[in-house]
């Protein structure tokens, strides 16, 4: 049975994915937005039954410059919050408990505006409830910090179906794990850096009903170095993926999530500019003075009598 820290841990990596935009199949990149959002139904079960449910949302706040190793990056700034229900079994010094309850989260993710990678996260998971047997108050906080520099990227748009490529990027990582349970307290901070390579493939092409809509989509699939894989379906009118699927490395489904709710600005009709505004406007009073002209010639062209019974005959 997979350790409380591991079952959380699976979940936030899970949970990121819905924001990293893929390429998708014979389109330019998705031209991303301040106010762009994506709301996503999520589920995550691992193998023993431990189960969160609930939504995510990532929203395009800013859009700013981000300072990794000395070189500047243009990015958004990505922000992650969501909420939901927590249940199932968990294990925790050596005990396994039943746990029903909620979690939140919430964090910043900064995306490379060019290459649509992200480049730093930070997200914070919270899940609360009580266990059973015993019916103890359980509280598990996960706090994840990571930059990703990029080594190479071999993975960008556009792509075709069929199309194949990589990223490597180096990670540096901190995490601060708590998990009390009555009395009892496990507490650990770890650090680390790595370098990883994620293998990306652009399967087929598919046509997919999720809450938000139907959407044509191009199914990508995600390796990661542990053999965990992902589906990502990518849908150009939504500049986002529309459901992931996220599998071990044996096969096993143990994640998913499907778009509830989005704004894409991109595919929005453009409002007039100022331009066209301003050139109305001077079209409009141009008419209005023209009719003002008008009506003053016409009266003055009008003898208007004094009042009073008409003159009689001279």
């Amino acid at each position: 049975m997979p350790s409380l820290r591991h079952t959380i841990g699976f979940f936030l990596a899970v949970g990121l994915l819905a924001a990293e935009a893929g390429p998708a199949a014979a389109v330019e990149a998705p031209r991303l937005a301040v106010g762009d959002h994506w709301t996503y139904f999520t589920n995550t079960t691992t193998q023993d039954g431990f189960r969160l449910v609930g939504t995510a949302t990532f929203a395009i706040d800013a859009r700013a410059v981000f300072v990794l190793n000395g070189r500047s990056h243009d990015v958004f700034r990505v922000e992650v919050g969501g909420s939901g229900n927590a249940s199932g079994r968990v294990e925790f010094e050596g005990k396994t408990y039943s746990l029903s309850g909620t979690w939140t989260l919430a964090g910043e993710e900064f995306l490379e505006v060019s290459g649509l990678k992200i480049v730093s996260s930070y997200v914070r998971l919270l899940a609360t409830g009580r266990t059973q047997p015993l019916n103890l108050a359980l509280t598990i906080r996960v706090e994840n910090t990571t930059t990703f520099e990029i080594l190479d990227d071999a993975w960008r748009f556009p792509v075709d179906a069929g199309d194949v490529g990589t990223l490597t990027e180096r990670l540096n990582a901190s995490e601060e794990f708590l998990a009390r349970a009555g009395l009892s307290e496990e507490r650990s901070s770890t650090n680390g850096t790595g370098i990883r390579t994620l293998r990306y493939r652009a399967e087929a092409e598919e046509r997919l009903s999720v809450p938000a809509g139907t959407f044509d989509t191009i199914r990508i699939n995600e390796t990661w170095p542990d053999g965990r894989y992902t589906h990502l379906y990518y849908a150009s009118a939504v500049g986002n993926n529309v459901r992931s699927e996220s599998f071990n490395a044996i096969g096993t489904k143990i994640a998913s999530t499907d778009l509830e709710s989005y704004r894409y600005q991109s595919t929005e009709p453009s409002p007039p500019s100022w331009l066209t505004i301003l050139e109305s406007s001077l079209i409009v009073a141009a008419i209005a003075s023209a009719v003002v002209v008008l009506i003053v010639r016409r009266r003055k062209r009008v003898r208007i009598r004094p009042p009073g019974p008409p003159p009689g005959p001279s």
